[in-house]
């Protein structure tokens, strides 16, 4: 785990989170004044157009709700894939219509979410860089990331994640495993997830 240490890319970031909350503003004002002509709406007395409008109505309301519930913390974290490719996930999806619906954020219920929180360093998922961020309001104070690819340390940890399975699995598997100490002074076996213990913390 690093603390971010380049103010370009806290720049950068803040500036997207800002574009984001711009989006989320746009979208507000337009289902507000959208629900706010359907409620004008008075055309149309049969049952039909009033099912519609009632329809159209709690549509719009829940949009408005679901918005509102994102204004705080709306962005929480940015992974990057090992492909290089970015992902910022929220507290709602939110898609850009005049971009072929191209996903700006990413919520954090949806299954395209899901490699991002269950990515270890030990199995990475395709996970290369998880970045945490730390809000209040719609302000960026900091961020840190989580590293889960290309490193020496990830590379020690997944030889120890294999060394934890393969001794449970053979004789004398109650025997501890050697550790050097320098993977205890590198932090390595803070993302190491060990299967097999009960709830007396015993294998």
């Amino acid at each position: 785990m690093s603390k971010w240490d380049d103010t370009g890319e806290l720049h950068v970031e803040r500036a997207h989170l800002a574009g984001l909350y711009a989006f989320l503003d746009r979208e507000r004002a337009a289902a507000a004044a959208e629900h706010a002509a359907v409620l004008r709406d008075s055309s149309g007395t049969g049952h039909p157009e009033r099912r519609q409008r009632e329809v159209a109505v709690q549509t719009l309301a829940a949009r408005l709700r679901r918005s509102r519930a994102a204004e705080n913390g709306l962005c929480f974290e940015n992974p990057r894939t090992a492909d290089d490719h970015l992902v910022h996930i929220g507290r709602a999806g939110l898609l850009d219509p005049a971009d072929d619906h191209r996903p700006l954020l990413t919520d954090w219920r949806a299954p395209a979410a899901r490699p991002f929180y269950t990515a270890t360093a030990a199995n990475p998922e395709g996970v290369r860089r998880r970045r945490h961020f730390r809000t209040r309001g719609r302000a960026l104070l900091d961020f840190h990331d989580d590293r889960l690819q290309n490193g020496p340390d990830n590379e020690k940890v997944r030889a120890l994640a294999a060394a934890v399975a393969d001794r449970q699995s053979a004789p004398g598997a109650d025997e501890p495993i050697p550790i050097e100490a320098d993977d205890y002074a590198e932090g390595v076996l803070q993302v190491l997830d060990v299967d097999g213990m009960d709830d007396d913390g015993e294998t």
